[in-house]
């Protein structure tokens, strides 16, 4: 009996025989970073010959390490000149979170597993972080030139960059993210001290976000009642995790399009309340929303180490690779 990889080796035989292609260099000069889901065919969905591109595959399409190093092997060794991101929904890796792949991992290896794998839970998102992880190195390496996503699948086009603040406020949320990977319902309840629980810095870390770049900023309201439940100096409540992660999540989506579009002309704005002038900047805003976040981060991990959990996210992540310093434009 033949499996599949005998199958696989063999058509690799018969391939090379006739293989027309013989330039290194790929035609299109570009460099592909996709998921490894096979549902995809990324030759057959771009228009793709054989030596036209890279075509570097990932679980999730993402802009981990080493596929960093393989587009920096292409662009600055094999001679590409762009690179496109494209992702998918239903990704097996956004209906996972870390701790529950690595437990399937582990069980399925009968070996522990503690690796990061950059699961999602928003797909437009993950696209701009992995383009803004892969902007971020271009900043300092060049010559890169990727583009900017559109959607789940990107195209191509290459608007200007994200501003500095708003790089932060990305790499921000993502190190949040790593902080409640793995934390149980259960856990997300326990209250030590004068700590909050869990869900309630999440519901409130939802209402910041809402209040500053939603009903600040475009008088818009998604959940009247985090607005009221979850504000500073409100009262503690243990809710459950999972609903305070899904306002989240709906939260910054809502607010990205705006997000990403600032310039340094609308963060010196005032940012109204109510729709009178606050004497506060939309800049400043947001960098009070960045140090709110880390003051947060700080309180959960104290509370998965009074939990006794290991394998802790160690903090700041890989601030360079995300949210490099670079001047204003």
């Amino acid at each position: 009996m033949v499996d599949a990889i005998d199958r696989a080796v063999m058509n690799v035989r018969l391939f090379h025989l006739g293989m027309a292609a013989r330039i290194v260099e790929p035609v299109m000069k570009l460099a592909l970073l996709t998921c490894m889901d096979a549902r995809i065919d990324p030759a057959a969905l771009l228009g793709l010959r054989l030596g036209d591109a890279h075509v570097i595959r990932k679980a999730g399409g993402r802009a981990t390490r080493d596929a960093l190093h393989g587009l920096a092997i292409s662009q600055a060794v094999l001679g590409t000149k762009e690179v496109m991101v494209m992702h998918h929904t239903e990704c097996a890796m956004s209906r996972f979170n870390d701790a529950e792949l690595a437990q399937r991992i582990a069980a399925g290896t009968n070996r522990p597993f503690n690796d990061e794998l950059d699961t999602f839970t928003d797909d437009v998102a993950a696209v701009v972080e992995d383009v803004g992880h892969i902007r971020a190195r271009a900043s300092r390496q060049g010559p890169w030139f990727p583009v900017q996503p559109q959607h789940q699948l990107v195209a191509g086009g290459g608007p200007a960059m994200t501003h500095p603040v708003v790089d932060l406020v990305h790499f921000t949320r993502a190190e949040w993210r790593r902080g409640l990977a793995g934390i149980s319902e259960r856990e997300a309840a326990r209250h030590f001290g004068q700590m909050n629980s869990v869900g309630w810095i999440v519901g409130h870390l939802a209402w910041h976000e809402q209040r500053t770049l939603l009903w600040r900023a475009q008088a818009v309201v998604l959940y009247p009642d985090i607005q009221t439940e979850f504000a500073s100096g409100a009262p503690m409540t243990t809710p459950s995790l999972r609903r305070m992660r899904g306002a989240w999540n709906k939260v910054t989506k809502a607010a990205d399009p705006f997000l990403d579009s600032l310039t340094t002309k609308a963060l010196l704005k005032d940012l109204p309340v109510n729709g009178e002038p606050s004497g506060q900047s939309l800049g400043s805003a947001l960098r009070r929303m960045t140090f709110h976040y880390w003051f947060h981060i700080g309180e959960i991990q104290a509370i998965r180490q009074v939990l006794g959990q290991k394998g802790l996210p160690q903090y700041v992540g890989n601030l360079e690779a995300v949210a490099a310093y670079r001047p204003e434009r």
